[in-house]
């Protein structure tokens, strides 16, 4: 997997998702977007090709702080059913955080 971060944290370099898609998906690599700071109102990384996209809630979506969560897309069903498998193996969502989610 190429994970990626775009725009970088803290010099908030602009990363070329396409191109860096097209290089792992000819290898048979996933590629996999922290997509944080541009939240998707202004970057839609599946649509450049990514396999999954991960959102903090915690900042620009979730005003800084009011709540602690996150969320990863995919665009095959299969991604999900392999990351709901590791969610149940981890630490479940924590009561205080999914209330201050549910309460926007």
């Amino acid at each position: 997997m190429v994970w990626i971060e775009t725009p970088t944290n803290p010099l908030l370099k602009v990363i070329d998702i396409r191109a860096i898609a097209e290089r792992a998906h000819a290898r048979g690599v996933l590629v996999a977007v922290d997509n944080t700071f541009l939240t998707p109102y202004f970057q839609q990384p599946l649509g450049l090709g990514a396999d999954l996209v991960m959102h903090s809630t915690t900042k620009y979506l979730g005003a800084t702080a009011t709540w602690w969560a996150g969320f990863i897309v995919g665009n095959d069903p299969a991604h999900g059913e392999k990351l709901r498998s590791s969610r149940t193996r981890s630490a479940p969502c924590r009561a205080v955080g999914c209330f201050l989610t549910l309460r926007v």
